[in-house]
């Protein structure tokens, strides 16, 4: 029996990035899932300060102008953004649900994210304007998320060929065993595993291990060592490849993988124009 999965798509209510919608919709069609936008509403910005009268005295409290013209017209931009994620998803023949929430964007995609299979953000939203790549929010969200994260890229043409960032941690296996687990229908592209030796040279065990735990889930399998600095010959060799989606371990955690440091997983994320798979333990 084959069941669909639970994908889910975080968005600015009021700022919605088609690219990554479409680029979502890609995904839910890979999975033949229903696509759930979670419409974002940072309402704590729209608070004030109020002094309240009773019969005790006046005291201050944190409340929302219901009336206010600004709440009304981000309402009205929710709203149409709603409308056009129905039609996107309407377009590219993906089922759809809306979930609005109006709490904290982070502690919301923390809960939202416990029970589903898969988040896709875009790495740019923000609710203070343009903040760099990935934005604060995003940082966050990546930190909290109890489920695996796709990056979108800004562009989005196919996914030819996988590449797993391997670095002989227990974090970037975990995460290729996800994706594997997550994506059965992807057995035919191209595997390659990457990953530094310092002699550029990796045999034994465990390489063995992986090859054949690999050979059972998909048909072209290919290594790739290299020696020297990291950092350098990661991004040299991703900056080269195309038409791939790139596989890493866990993000900004104290179980953080020895391969990325988080300016490094940072630094992958605003420079590789390709879907950035992550999960963590």
């Amino acid at each position: 029996m084959t069941f669909m999965q639970k994908i889910l798509i975080a968005i600015n209510g009021e700022e919605l990035n088609e690219q990554a919608l479409n680029f979502a919709c890609a995904i839910a069609q890979i999975k033949a899932s229903p696509l759930t936008g979670i419409f974002l509403e940072n309402l704590v910005e729209n608070e004030q300060l109020i002094w309240k009268v009773t019969g005790g005295g006046n005291y201050p409290e944190w409340e929302i102008d219901e009336r206010s013209k600004a709440l009304a017209t981000k309402a009205k931009k929710i709203t149409a953004n709603i409308e056009k994620f129905r039609a996107i998803c309407q377009a590219n023949q993906v089922a759809c649900k809306v979930h609005e929430d109006k709490s904290v964007p982070v502690r919301e995609m923390e809960t939202e994210s416990r029970f589903a299979d898969l988040l896709i953000l875009d790495a740019c939203m923000s609710f203070k304007g343009y903040t760099g790549t990935p934005s604060d929010l995003v940082q966050q969200i990546l930190r909290h998320a109890e489920c695996p994260v796709i990056i979108a890229p800004e562009s989005y043409t196919a996914i030819n060929e996988i590449i797993f960032m391997y670095d002989g941690s227990k974090n970037a296996a975990y995460a290729i065993k996800q994706f594997a687990y997550l994506f059965p229908e992807l057995y035919d592209k191209r595997v390659i595993v990457f990953r530094i030796a310092e002699d550029g040279i990796w045999q034994g065990p465990e390489r063995e291990q992986m090859l054949e735990w690999l050979q059972q889930r998909y048909s072209a399998i290919g290594f790739e060592v290299q020696k020297g600095d990291v950092k350098d010959k990661m991004f040299d060799y991703l900056l080269k490849r195309e038409n791939n989606i790139i596989v890493m371990g866990s993000y900004g955690r104290t179980a953080l993988s020895r391969f990325f440091t988080h300016s490094d997983a940072d630094f992958v994320i605003n420079t590789i124009p390709r879907p950035l798979f992550i999960s963590h333990i």
